[in-house]
């Protein structure tokens, strides 16, 4: 007995170790000293001036908010090479001057805590090209927080809130990156004819060490870069994303091949991107009691997801929300897919999962899936490289598409060889979805067309496999459309009409 309680009071004594971390800066902010660089202790006059001092600092540094109070933010500050970065707050919020934000770039080890960031948006060099000019150049976008190949990253209890771009961008940054209880408000490209906007996107990049043109284009350490992004984990817990859009700068996306270098972007996940790209593996994002309201893009208007040149990547959506997402067509009407969801499996997708469960969908708005659109654009050369889709005791409600109008599965029929992802939906409850789609920029000139959708479900040259209990309820139109494809209920399943 006495052996176990030294053993419990030395697990006590660590606890107490690790909470009480030593930091070599601890910065308050509040009051005018001059000593405000100094190591140890230290107060400065204001946040722009402690950013200022830790921007190229390499040892661990906290930075504390007084509580309830309310700070200016007047510039970017880009923190390199440091680790055991913390700001952290109480209810603090800090209000950003034109073009201020916060970069961190090559740094490990990252918490921001309890903080409101509003009306922030730094300059960067995008990853996507820029195909309105003939020279290979980058479109330049403004986000509040960037995270550059980083690692380690928490956000717990922080407000992004109508950011003149995009709220929180994450590229290349690995290791296990924690997003809790925060929110992502009314983030959106500062104007119609700007690319950005949108609360979150993370991108593994799929740059290459010798690819010259991004070198040559890139802000910040422009000859290093990692292609093979692996064994990453995000996860996002107790979110809120709401009222978020996207823009693609009134680019023509006719013009934009998702297959090129540099790819296109923009105009996609109102509320959450994310590209796994360049090889990126065993990479795994999952999201669990989030909920994402009233956005709106191109592609995806709560989420948009794509797999491409990239294999054993997990997406896991859980016991979450979507209500009132929206894509709103651009000037191409096919593009308008997915109101709260969309997943593409692009150019060598291998092995990738997209899984969700226990989530509700209710009135969301897409052209092709009013709530959810699953498009493979490449198939796999062998059955055990396919991708896979799980849909798993979710709810489907008033959701609205002209086709799919609750989900929409298709494959680019020009592909005639290979194998399609394995699709499984699973005791799903399906209940008025259908009616009719309204959309602005119709056919023959008009501005505003309206037409009657298309099948609760829509299937298109891509198989899918029913199990369990699926209702489909008070359809408001045909309940299943299939194309040039299969739909098999599985042994023991029941289906309802």
């Amino acid at each position: 007995m006495s052996q176990l309680t030294t053993i419990l009071t030395l697990i006590a004594l660590l606890v107490l170790a690790v909470s009480a971390r030593e930091f070599d800066f601890v910065i308050h902010i509040g009051k005018n000293d001059s000593q405000c660089c100094s190591k140890g202790k230290t107060w400065c006059s204001d946040l722009d001036r402690a950013l200022e001092c830790i921007k190229n600092q390499t040892t661990s540094t906290r930075i504390s908010l007084e509580p309830g109070t309310n700070y200016h933010l007047k510039s970017h500050y880009a923190i390199c090479n440091g680790t055991q970065l913390t700001i952290q707050g109480n209810v603090s919020k800090v209000e950003c001057a034109p073009m201020a934000g916060i970069s961190f770039i090559r740094s490990s080890d990252i918490e921001l805590n309890g903080i409101s960031l509003n009306r922030c948006g730094a300059e960067h060099n995008s990853t996507s090209r820029n195909f309105s000019v003939p020279t290979f150049t980058f479109l330049r976008y403004q986000v509040t927080l960037l995270f550059l190949f980083c690692k380690n990253i928490t956000l717990k209890s922080v407000q992004i809130e109508k950011s003149n771009g995009t709220g929180v961008v994450f590229i290349d940054s690995t290791g296990r990156n924690r997003i809790v209880d925060s929110k992502f408000l009314q983030n959106s490209a500062p104007r119609d004819d700007t690319v950005g906007g949108g609360g979150v996107r993370i991108e593994f990049s799929g740059y290459s060490l010798d690819n010259s043109t991004y070198a040559q284009n890139h802000t910040y350490y422009p000859n290093v870069h990692r292609e093979n992004v692996t064994n990453t984990h995000y996860s996002f817990s107790g979110c809120i994303f709401h009222n978020n859009s996207v823009s693609s700068g009134g680019i023509n996306q006719n013009k934009v091949s998702l297959s090129d270098v540099g790819v296109f972007l923009f105009g996609r996940g109102g509320g959450l991107a994310m590209y796994f790209r360049g090889k990126a593996s065993q990479n795994r994002i999952s999201l669990y009691s989030c909920t994402f309201s009233s956005n709106q893009a191109l592609q995806g208007g709560g989420i948009h997801i794509a797999f491409q040149n990239s294999m054993d990547n997990i997406v896991k959506i859980a016991s979450s929300n979507f209500t009132n997402n929206l894509c709103i067509p651009g000037n191409v009407v096919a593009y308008a897919t997915g109101g709260a969801v969309n997943v593409n499996f692009l150019y060598s997708s291998a092995r990738n999962h997209f899984f969700v469960r226990n989530t509700h969908f209710m009135n969301n708005s897409g052209y092709y899936g009013g709530a959810l659109e699953i498009y493979s654009e490449v198939q796999s050369y062998k059955r055990s490289r396919s991708d896979r889709i799980n849909i798993t005791r979710c709810v489907f409600y008033s959701n609205v598409g002209r086709i799919g109008a609750a989900i929409d599965f298709s494959r680019d029929p020009k592909i005639k060889e290979g194998y399609v992802p394995k699709v499984s939906v699973s005791d799903c409850i399906f209940v008025q979805n259908g009616g009719f789609y309204t959309y602005n920029g119709g056919a023959n000139g008009k501005t505003c067309e309206t037409i009657k959708t298309h099948g609760t479900v829509k299937v298109e040259h891509m198989p899918v496999n029913f199990s369990g209990k699926v209702v489909f309820n008070s359809s408001q139109g045909t309940a299943l459309s299939i194309f040039s494809s299969t739909v098999d209920f599985l042994r023991n399943s029941v289906v309802e009409f």
